[in-house]
């Protein structure tokens, strides 16, 4: 009788907020008290993490009923995402530079339908595929196209990985397992912060790989459910960096295998063999839906992306690789890397510093006791743990493969994703090891089920709080903007009154070598602003062929370095759009070529 009181007075104050809500959605004054707070029409950010409570308390209340459940839950998590999407509309304007603004570039273009392949590479390809920009998206609209709204996409991505992780660990795994990978990863997340709402595509591989690698494990020990779950993450990060291919190609082949020889292992019946048809045939398609766009691209265009992908990595030379030795210290250093002091962030910088002597000693008996762990359970029928360990080993030794073959600098970001692959086997070492030593109490099932969602719980909040905090802080003051930002505001801004004065409709954007990163700012503000603009042939492979000149340009923009800006202020005709060091903006009137 009081559970049903509460559920009900519950199922009322949740419906009193969505009216809040409403309200807002369509410009009525209202105001409603809930205790001591007041939740107005006016103020988004409280009736929404009211709400967000409050479907919590529902979802507790209602547990036992899975579809109420599931329903409460998925009331938290749109609540939460409405949040995210709130705080970033409310944010400062912001004028991204570099790989920031191409990102931003990226997801402008597909929301116009433009958008074939993923980011853009320095080595004149891009990377196979646009699934990031499709998650990214609707939080950037949501944010009024604001950068922040990436920002919060990205936080979004890492911690439905995060809780991705746990609920395939649940399926098949041991109740301590969960509580210590979900542990690890708070942990991990406390190593890395300052990237958890980081929209740079390297960073946004490294969460989704520690979901691939315990959707991999499951599929392979016979849960056929997770065979789609594993196309598309193994999809998302391939996608999103093509260094992440062999890591996603191995993980696929594993979970594929596994889950056959499952099938084979186990008794012959007839329903679960149309099962594991359903199940591949419905992965088939998943996969032919996730890759459609770069097979669009690589069939309409020549040569398509894919080709130029594989003409860089079978037939352009590159250097011979590194010998072992360094390949081995890289690959110690990443793969127990968040366990050093020293620990950082990569940003895109060359491997600075050897691998400490414990990391050089520690890596190869990490790899080895999780292959011991898995035989083990594989030994116990414990399918499941076997499968996890046999993953954690097979990228690991993937990862190093990978790279003794790269022939250029060894950069940060290239192996990074390692650091949370250390993380993620010392928490299955960990786990394993309460399992053998039987430190677990004894308790009833419902304590120990209500034990472990709640460990689990404060476990992610914590990781999700850490996000929440670096992506408030990411938002700025409003007003107060880098010297970066101040150029990129001087330049669109002064393109704009040139345009005014001088009647330009479309202008030509060439772009000096050291100006680029500025260049990609003044790309995202024209884009924002819906105003028509080319860029030259040389750099068009940056922003893709949509924004290839045409002929009907009728100025040129030189954003240049002021070495050049110096022989182009000579010129006859030239108008100064923007002058802040280190970066000019020239300007010339030109005759539309229709001919082109």
């Amino acid at each position: 009788m009081i559970r049903r009181a509460v559920g009900g007075a519950l199922v009322v104050a949740v419906l009193l907020d969505a009216i809040v809500l409403l309200f807002q959605a369509t410009g009525v004054e209202t105001s409603l008290r809930f205790g001591p707070l007041w939740l107005r029409a006016h103020d988004l950010l409280k009736p929404l993490m009211v709400g967000a409570g409050l479907w919590a308390l529902l979802a507790l209340a209602v547990w036992r009923v899975r579809i109420a459940r599931r329903l409460a839950l998925s009331g938290v998590a749109l609540l939460l995402l409405s949040t995210l999407a709130t705080l970033a509309r409310q944010a400062r304007v912001m004028f991204p530079i570099g790989d920031g603004a191409v990102l931003e570039s990226n997801t402008q273009l597909l929301l116009r339908g433009q958008l074939l392949l993923g980011a853009y590479s320095r080595f004149a390809w891009h990377h196979p595929g646009p699934l990031l920009f499709f998650v990214l998206s609707p939080f950037y609209l949501l944010a009024g196209q604001n950068t922040a709204g990436l920002n919060a996409g990205a936080l979004a991505i890492n911690v439905a990985a995060l809780v991705a992780t746990l609920w395939m660990l649940s399926r098949r795994g041991s109740r301590a397992l969960v509580v210590v990978v979900a542990a690890a990863m708070a942990f991990y997340g406390w190593r890395v912060q300052a990237m958890l709402a980081s929209f740079w595509n390297p960073h946004l591989e490294v969460f989704p790989t520690v979901a691939l690698v315990a959707a991999a494990a499951g599929a392979a020990a016979g849960d056929l459910v997770l065979l789609p779950v594993v196309a598309f993450f193994a999809s998302f990060i391939g996608q999103t960096h093509v260094g992440m291919m062999p890591p996603a190609l191995a993980m696929a082949g594993f979970a594929a295998v596994g889950a056959t020889l499952a099938r084979r292992e186990g008794t012959p019946d007839a329903r679960l063999g149309a099962t594991m048809r359903r199940a591949l045939n419905l992965t088939t398609w998943f996969v032919l839906l996730l890759w459609l766009l770069p097979i669009a691209d690589e069939v309409g265009s020549t040569p398509g992306n894919i080709t130029l992908l594989v003409r860089f990595f079978t037939l352009e030379q590159h250097g011979l690789g590194h010998p072992f030795s360094t390949s081995f210290d890289a690959w110690s250093g990443a793969l127990l890397g968040a366990f050093r002091p020293t620990f950082q962030i990569a940003w895109g910088g060359a491997v600075a510093g050897a691998a400490a002597w414990w990391q050089r000693l520690g890596t190869p008996v990490l790899v080895v006791l999780t292959a011991g762990a898995g035989w083990r359970a594989w030994r116990a029928n414990r399918r499941y743990p076997a499968a996890l360990a046999a993953s954690i080993v097979l990228l690991a030794v993937v990862g190093l493969w990978s790279i003794t073959h790269i022939g250029d600098d060894i950069i940060d970001h290239e192996i990074f994703w390692l650091s949370a692959l250390g993380v993620l086997g010392v928490s299955v070492l960990a786990a394993e090891a309460i399992e053998v030593a039987s430190v677990v109490p004894v308790v009833p099932p419902r304590v120990a089920a209500a034990a472990t969602i709640l460990g689990c719980t404060a476990f992610v909040s914590t990781f999700a709080a850490l996000g929440a905090t670096e992506f408030v802080r990411g938002l700025g003051q409003p007003g107060v903007e880098s010297e970066d930002e101040r150029i990129v505001r001087a330049m669109y801004e002064g393109l704009r009154a040139y345009m005014d004065e001088a009647h330009v409709k479309k202008p030509l954007l060439r772009i000096n070598q050291p100006a680029w990163g500025y260049a990609a700012g003044l790309v995202v503000q024209l884009e924002r602003a819906g105003i028509p603009f080319a860029i030259e042939d040389g750099a068009v492979s940056m922003f893709t062929d949509a924004v290839r000149a045409t002929g009907d340009e009728d100025a040129e923009i030189w954003v240049v370095s002021p070495k050049v800006h110096e022989e182009f202020a000579a010129r006859n005709g030239n108008v100064v759009v923007a002058a802040r060091d280190p970066v000019y903006a020239d300007a010339m009137p030109m005759a539309p070529n229709r001919n082109r």
